[in-house]
This record gives C-alpha cells, structure tokens and sequence, in this order.
C-alpha cells in the first residue's frame, strides 16, 4: 500500500478516488512509571520509553487506515495526516485520515 502525505502521487495517475478513512487508536500512558524504569531516558529532556510507545501508536494507527483502504479496493492513500492529542490523564489519541485512491 503506497503512502503518501501530499495529494498526488508524483509520477503516477490516480484512475479513482474510493472514499476518505480514518482509524483510531487509544493509549494509556503511565509517564512516571516508564520514567522511573529508565530514568537515563529521562536526562536531556527525552524521555525514549514514551517516544517509541507514541511511535509504535501512530503506526498501528496508520496500519488500520491502510487496511480499510483495501478492504474497499484501494492500492494507496493520498493526503494523509496522523495526529496525537492527549484526551484524559495519560491518555492519548492518535487518529490517521487519508483518502484511499486506485493509481496506474
């Protein structure tokens, strides 16, 4: 499934455009016990426990916009965004949209 941000494919003919998709995925977060786990993460103001935890959520989110573009016959997603917001008390949301294309 190709993947791109902007809304063309560059090179390429986009033959239809299926539908626009958007997957959801929630997280809970416990900073201070991942903080105290690896407190040298900490230093410097990073905290990579947390990054790799955010990181491995915008990609499983991203995983589920891809999967609904194919279940509808696409072979890409155009004009994609993958955001994350905090929604309550160490926990967050991620949220990735595109638009689920067929190219040649």
């Amino acid at each position: 499934m190709l993947v791109s941000f902007s809304n063309t494919i560059e090179g390429k003919t986009i033959e239809s455009y299926h539908s626009t998709l958007s997957s959801e995925t929630i997280i809970g977060v416990n900073i201070i016990r991942e903080s105290l786990n690896s407190l040298t993460d900490v230093m410097g103001g990073h905290c990579t426990a947390y990054e790799v935890k955010m990181k491995e959520t915008q990609q499983l989110t991203l995983d589920g916009v891809k999967q609904l573009a194919r279940n509808i016959g696409a072979n890409a997603l155009i004009d994609v965004d993958v955001s994350t917001s905090p929604i309550y008390d160490g926990m967050f949301m991620c949220v990735a949209t595109g638009t689920a294309v067929t190219y040649k």
